[in-house]
């Protein structure tokens, strides 16, 4: 019986682990942001399955003794910390919950790995090629879908890319496959001559066809990030996975020629920079500026930062004062957009929850790479490259290094299926590392005794409802969805109707909140909505909120306030146009015709980033208003 219940147990939790890795290819229509949301209720479905199915089978038939070491306590101390920066504390908080579901996730694969890869484990050693072999698969879906997207035969999730996979942005889809890219690479250089068993075979043949597909298609993208988490993780594989490899460059480093293979080097790396940068100059360009403005602000708060997850509320403000300072060059005032992240996670991470925060992250990272280093090196001494440990760490280490590598320029800890993948890795390398254990029970005299049972089940009840509460919000998303067709549809008081009904499950979302706010003003109650996007505000930072107050105080002859917000909202983002439109618009009707005279000729003299018809009529409406002014 005990051998059965492991084995069903193992089963099961492989079964989950391979159906939280399919996290990237769910998405909906039927809800709001379908797209992103749908894979995040579908993770803590995933989540409540591992909570009833594994970890009570875990407890029930694993070891009397529960085992952490020092990288689990570092974990759970950043994890706390997190949630004590963040200003939001309640646990109905999507963040907060995310923080929990990764804790589980983590300590599941953690707890798992670590008994499945002791000797009385009696999974089949197939498991592992099976479990590559379906996550070679999932790649080569998405992989497809993009390119059915590419020849136009599937429609794109963004109007304004024409890849995007089953994602809302071809940098989510292409920093994916980067992640799956060295374990595909790793796999394929593992396989050895011959094949011990079918699964091998396909796993071998399926790595390479992910290995290609994906040099084919993440050209397309032009996502520099993704180029660069590929690059520097193929560096890693071949280096521990291919010893001639290694040894090749070690022998020419010594030779009379290592001067010229290093000067090389550094030309390959600087060229491949230049030329990465000039792939997308502006974008690069605007980057400097997020970063140049974050290290502003850190400044002001460097030990603790602004809170968890208030970059995406607070960023557009700094922009918008950085404008204001003082006049800035138009390059800059030109690349400048709304901004939810950094494209620098390190430094996210140092604004968000400050120094501390960040000394806790690096000591982590640190940690991790050390151990493996030394596991690897261990290993390649041992001869032991075909073994199954080495294949779980080398994959998961490749996968590591991709994202903290795309972290410096782009946002990967922001993105639910990468982030699924870097906790499942870091539990594979965590229980593996072999690094200073501490026996709880030893040291607080705790066992896993009907006590500790209890106490557990209590805990796990608890985290399932947490869970289950943001499920239920299921329904709150779909009626969103039906507001937003009835404002487009101008039915504005059904639409302030459904948005009523649902706001006390929604209230602390800002975007619901911004969309509530627009609809009740759109429906003629400028106080109500007033008062929504002013509690907005501290959820999101968008200029919308701003722009749709000002018209608030622009009705009422509120003339003050209103130029204060359009002024705010056109300082956010310089280059836009609409917000400038609104205040010649004011001016003009306040009889401050100087002013109006000024933003009209500005108007003109602007070239739009994009060409629409409403820039075409707004332009059309300045020029009459200056042949006005002109005329007199």
């Amino acid at each position: 019986m005990y051998l059965i219940v492991n084995k069903m147990m193992s089963y099961i939790f492989i079964g989950l682990i391979l159906l939280v890795l399919s996290t990237i290819l769910v998405y909906s229509s039927d809800i709001m942001f379908g797209v992103n949301l749908a894979k995040e209720f579908y993770f803590y479905g995933i989540i409540i399955l591992i909570l009833y199915c594994v970890i009570p089978c875990i407890l029930i038939c694993g070891n009397k003794k529960l085992d952490i070491n020092y990288l689990d306590i570092m974990i759970l101390l950043f994890c706390l910390w997190c949630f004590i920066r963040n200003p939001f504390h309640s646990m109905k908080d999507t963040e907060n919950v995310k923080i929990i579901a990764f804790s589980v996730l983590y300590f599941s694969v953690r707890m798992f790995t670590n008994y499945w890869l002791k000797k009385e484990a009696i999974l089949p050693k197939q498991s592992v090629s099976i479990i590559a072999i379906v996550f070679f698969v999932i790649a080569i879906i998405e992989i497809i879908f993009g390119l059915l997207q590419l020849y136009n035969i599937l429609p794109s999730f963004n109007n304004n890319f024409s890849i995007t996979g089953t994602t809302s942005n071809p940098a989510v889809f292409s920093m994916f496959l980067a992640v799956v890219y060295p374990v595909a690479l790793a796999w394929h250089l593992l396989a050895s001559s011959y094949e011990r068993n079918k699964y091998d075979k396909y796993s071998k043949i399926l790595s390479l066809i992910v290995i290609l597909m994906i040099l084919s298609i993440v050209p397309l993208t032009m996502i520099r990030a993704a180029w660069i988490g590929i690059i520097g993780s193929s560096i890693i594989v071949l280096c521990f996975c291919n010893g001639n490899f290694l040894n090749i460059i070690k022998s020419k480093l010594k030779n009379k020629r290592r001067i010229f293979i290093i000067i090389s080097s550094v030309l390959i790396v600087v060229l491949s920079s230049i030329c990465l940068y000039n792939l997308k100059s502006k974008s690069a360009f605007g980057r400097l500026l997020i970063w140049e403005i974050t290290l502003k602000e850190i400044k002001k708060n460097p030990l603790l930062g602004i809170g968890y997850k208030q970059y995406q509320v607070e960023y557009n403000n700094w922009q918008a004062n950085y404008f204001i300072e003082k006049k800035r060059t138009s390059e800059k005032e030109n690349v400048a957009d709304s901004v939810v992240f950094s494209y620098n996670e390190y430094l996210q991470i140092v604004a968000e929850i400050g120094i501390i925060g960040f000394l806790l992250f690096v000591f982590i990272i640190y940690y991790f790479i050390k151990k493996i280093y030394y596991r690897l090196k261990m290993y390649e001494r041992a001869r032991a490259k075909n073994s199954l440990e080495f294949r779980l760490v080398i994959s998961a280490f490749s996968c590591l290094i991709s994202i903290l590598l795309m972290a410096l320029v782009s946002y990967p800890f922001q993105i639910l299926p990468i982030k699924i993948i870097l906790v499942i890795c870091m539990g594979v390398l965590s229980s593996n590392l072999g690094c200073g254990k501490l026996i709880i029970s030893k040291y607080l005299n705790i066992k896993c005794n009907y006590s500790t049972k209890i106490i557990f089940v209590c805990l796990l009840i608890c985290v399932s409802i947490i869970m289950f509460d943001q499920i239920f919000k299921i329904p709150s998303y779909m009626k969103w969805k039906e507001a937003v067709i009835e404002y487009n549809n101008k039915k504005y008081s059904v639409s302030a109707a459904i948005y009523k009904e649902i706001y006390p499950n929604m209230y602390n979302n800002g975007l619901f909140l911004l969309y509530y706010g627009t609809t009740l003003i759109a429906n003629n109650d400028c106080q109500g909505g007033v008062h929504i996007l002013e509690y907005a505000k501290k959820r999101i930072s968008d200029p919308i909120i701003y722009i749709k107050i000002g018209d608030c105080k622009k009705n009422i002859k509120d003339y003050k306030r209103a130029e204060e917000n359009y002024l705010f909202a056109s300082a956010m983002i310089p280059n836009r146009i609409y917000p400038k439109y609104l205040l010649a618009l004011l001016f003009d009707e306040n009889q401050q015709y100087d002013k109006a005279y000024k933003y009209a000729k500005d108007i003109i003299s602007t070239e739009e980033k994009v060409s629409s018809t409403a820039i075409f009529e707004m332009k059309k409406v300045m020029m009459d208003l200056i042949r006005k002014y002109e005329e007199k």
